[in-house]
């Protein structure tokens, strides 16, 4: 089995890893990207909430009828496009505009949060469902908007990354076996002049000496050896002589040190 190359195994590693890294990047976003769309979606459906239970309070006041009242506001908030439910206090509805939800699945029973996704056969929907005080009545306002927007976006973005990662995967080629050529030269190198060396070490040292070599090298050590004898003679020599002309010196200065005392002693 043929193995691959240190250098195919370093651009391997490097794409891998690159394309891991770019994979989990847009995984990432996309779960981002939705939870921020949500968030979006949900102040949105604050406003309109709010928005509603104005018209509400504001056509009651002047019907003193619920149902006449939940109908007109249902008219006047119908061209947003959500899906918009008033309920009485036993759950009834007073007015509706579903887009083709079943209410059952619009209201929340029991347990369920009053801010909620739900999915439907017409796909993702965010659910809102709060009650409102309006003088002696209460009523439950359910608004529900579809999150096609946020589905949009995310298919866009999820188109982008199979643009992306193929680009990200060809430029992490190039770019690990340029690194790796760049990076194992110095190792090359060395094994390049690791090869060049010899095992036995003599070839370093150029072919045998031939006879007229060997006896021109006898010769020239020869007379280094005289030479340095004769050195060595010499400098023997010359300290004997200091030595006996040191000695002389110091007889010289006794003989002269003890003539007056000879002097006196024969006067005597």
């Amino acid at each position: 089995m043929r193995t691959l190359s240190l250098r195919a195994r370093l651009t391997l590693w490097y794409a891998v890893t690159l394309v891991v890294v770019v994979v989990i990047f847009g995984v990432d976003v996309l779960l981002v990207q939705q939870r921020f769309g949500v968030r979006r979606v949900d102040r949105e459906l604050d406003t309109v909430h709010a928005t509603l239970a104005n018209v509400l309070r504001e056509e009651m006041g002047e019907l003193n009828d619920a149902t006449l009242a939940a109908t007109e506001a249902r008219d006047a908030m119908a061209s947003l496009g959500d899906a918009i439910a008033i309920l009485d206090s036993r759950g009834e509805p007073l007015a509706a505009e579903l887009n083709g939800l079943p209410l059952a699945e619009l209201v929340p029973r029991g347990g369920e949060p009053a801010v909620r996704t739900i999915t439907t056969a017409s796909g993702e929907w965010r659910v809102h469902a709060e009650q409102e005080r309006l003088g002696d009545t209460t009523v439950a306002l359910v608004i529900a908007r579809r999150l096609t927007d946020i589905a949009r976006e995310q298919e866009e973005v999820g188109e982008a990354m199979l643009v992306v990662i193929p680009l990200a995967l060809l430029l992490a080629g190039v770019g690990g076996w340029w690194l790796a050529s760049v990076g194992l030269r110095p190792v090359r190198d060395m094994a390049r002049r690791a090869t060049s060396i010899p095992l036995t070490g003599l070839e370093d040292l150029g072919p045998p000496p031939r006879d007229e070599e060997r006896s021109a090298a006898g010769r020239s050590a020869l007379r280094r050896k005289e030479h340095s004898t004769s050195e060595g003679a010499l400098y023997v020599g010359r300290s004997a002589l200091r030595r006996k002309e040191r000695s002389t010196s110091e007889r010289s200065a006794l003989r002269r040190q003890e003539s007056p005392y000879v002097r006196s002693s024969a006067g005597a």
